[in-house]
């Protein structure tokens, strides 16, 4: 669904999520339908999202609803996509809540998101000490845009911790415990 202007942006979108991918720790999985929204600009954002999301933000999902909301002009719409998919794959493979920060961290590494800005503010955050607890983190996602891209990476670098504590180096025995429905405390 999109305005008459985003309306082969909308197609396009909506053919790539329909395509199977292995999401990470998770396999190959169909998604299923899913209701996809392009809108663009900030006002029709914030109408949607009920203003409930920063200004930065590109993309919102509902898992439980299949809803996804894409700015066509919030950067690359198939690089928010993704990550906007992750969390319907997380949440289709799990029905346990797990917390903000592993969340979006799923996301980040689930689509891919290591760009060299990312990486080069992960290390000022990590060199000048600024390393939040999991609950400022939390509250980092929701901040300011160079707050929240810190926070995001480190959301994921945390989520590729977890996977390396694992004596199989994967996050796929984390997420079947929680597929399982074991508390999120406990499954790590």
């Amino acid at each position: 669904m999109a305005g008459p202007s985003d309306a082969d942006l909308a197609v396009a979108l909506g053919q790539a999520a329909d395509r199977p991918v292995d999401w990470y720790g998770l396999g190959r999985r169909p998604l299923g339908r899913l209701l996809i929204v392009v809108v663009r600009g900030q006002a029709a954002f914030d109408m949607i999202s009920r203003g409930r999301l920063p200004a930065w933000g590109a993309g919102l999902t509902v898992p439980g609803a299949r809803f996804v909301v894409i700015r066509a002009d919030g950067g690359d719409p198939f690089q928010v996509l993704r990550h906007e998919l992750a969390h319907v794959a997380l949440h289709q493979a799990i029905s346990g809540r797990v917390p903000l920060w592993f969340d979006e961290g799923y996301a980040v590494v689930a689509a891919g998101e290591w760009g060299r800005l990312e990486g080069l503010r992960l290390n000022l955050t990590v060199a000048s000490g600024e390393v939040p607890g999991f609950d400022a983190l939390d509250g980092a996602l929701r901040g300011g845009r160079a707050t929240a891209e810190a926070a995001y990476a480190l959301a994921g670098s945390a989520v590729l911790a977890l996977a390396r504590k694992n004596p199989t180096q994967s996050l796929g025995p984390l997420l079947r415990r929680l597929a399982d429905r074991e508390p999120f405390g406990d499954a790590v």
